[in-house]
């Protein structure tokens, strides 16, 4: 009985490793679900009562469940869609105005919406060698809160993210970078936050190719989520 059993546990093991092994990690560009149909969105009136955790994979129009991984894209833009609608504000279109430019190791985004501009500047690190390189985007600092060596140790490139330059830690609501930016939007810190780390995405897609040949940043090394 406990061979079976043995045998049983480690089948299911395999199992499990050979389905994660099909699973990318990340995806080869960032996974906005733009091309996902957007969820109806009933008014807070017309909302259901739900007692315990609602399934996350059940889809907003009530056809059933999100079963293949193929669809989660799909779903995971309906759920961002909603937490957007009925929480945090809606996370503004990119900006047609981007430009960026890459110098001694440091990219410069500079965004122009509404007759105003919002410049972010960030440090990039890279490790020895040659690239591609993987990154990871740190908050504050290359690696935000965790320790760099988990990251340099392993070859892995670090972004530093400059929120500041977008939304201050405590807000002044209202008369943060952002807000000059759209002096219309209610939205909060979540939203302008993430607004900031795809406008540095943007910027690594348009710093002009010489720019990243020059300092080994060739063949898009920043794989994005």
């Amino acid at each position: 009985m406990k061979i079976s059993l043995l045998a049983l546990l480690l089948s299911t093991f395999v199992a499990v490793d050979s389905l994660a092994q099909k699973v990318p990690l990340v995806y080869d560009v960032e996974n906005t679900g733009v091309k996902c149909a957007k969820p109806n969105m009933p008014s807070f009136n017309e909302l259901p009562s739900i007692d315990a955790l609602p399934d996350p994979f059940k889809w907003a129009d009530g056809r059933g469940r999100s079963t293949s991984f193929k669809d989660w894209s799909c779903r995971r833009a309906e759920i961002s869609a909603q937490i957007q609608h009925y929480e945090i504000g809606t996370k503004p279109a990119p900006p047609k105005n981007i430009k960026a430019s890459f110098s001694e190791g440091l990219l410069t985004v500079t965004i122009v919406e509404n007759d105003d501009t919002l410049k972010l500047t960030s440090k990039i690190t890279l490790p020895t060698g040659k690239g591609p390189f993987p990154a990871v985007i740190g908050v504050g600092g290359g690696t935000g809160s965790i320790p760099p060596d988990i990251f340099t140790s392993r070859g892995i490139a670090t972004i530093q993210y400059n929120f500041g330059q977008v939304m201050a830690h405590t807000p002044k609501r209202g008369k943060e970078p952002f807000n000059r930016l759209y002096p219309d939007s209610t939205v909060g810190s979540f939203v302008a936050l993430a607004w900031g780390v795809s406008r540095l995405i943007d910027g690594l897609e348009k710093v002009p190719e010489y720019e990243r040949r020059d300092y080994s940043l060739q063949h898009r090394p920043f794989p994005m989520d």
